[in-house]
């Protein structure tokens, strides 16, 4: 299928298997955001805390790089502001973090769990 895409057919299939991938990704990356929302708007945001929550290594490492960009930090913005957060709870990405918090409510407790060798070297193959 993901040949389809580079080839121009059925791209609008190949295209949502990539958003969905990607999607995947920042669910089960970030999707514990919400738990370091503060309440109230003159509170920040906890980035540390936000960064340390996953018990994979490199799952923190890269949250740690994550959260100090522009692209994070507008997210987070975005979420806090009370106008804008009905609008965002109907994007995909919220659609599949409530999907994903149904299936698993102690979220936290296993974010990371599937990125157990994220941010490793590849493994050279021996021949």
């Amino acid at each position: 299928v993901l040949d389809s895409v580079f080839r121009g057919s059925g791209s609008s299939e190949g295209s949502l298997i990539i958003v969905e991938a990607f999607v995947r990704f920042f669910v089960e990356s970030i999707g514990h955001y919400h738990q370091f929302l503060p309440k109230n708007l003159d509170e920040e945001f906890n980035f540390a805390n936000f960064a340390k929550a996953p018990h994979s290594k490199g799952l923190r490492q890269f949250l740690d790089n994550f959260k100090n960009t522009q692209t994070f930090n507008v997210f987070v913005d975005e979420r806090r502001s009370d106008e804008e957060r009905q609008t965002f709870y109907d994007s995909l990405f919220e659609r599949r973090l409530r999907e994903q918090i149904k299936e698993s409510p102690n979220m936290l407790k296993t974010i990371g769990g599937k990125f157990k060798d994220f941010g490793a070297k590849p493994r050279s193959e021996e021949r």
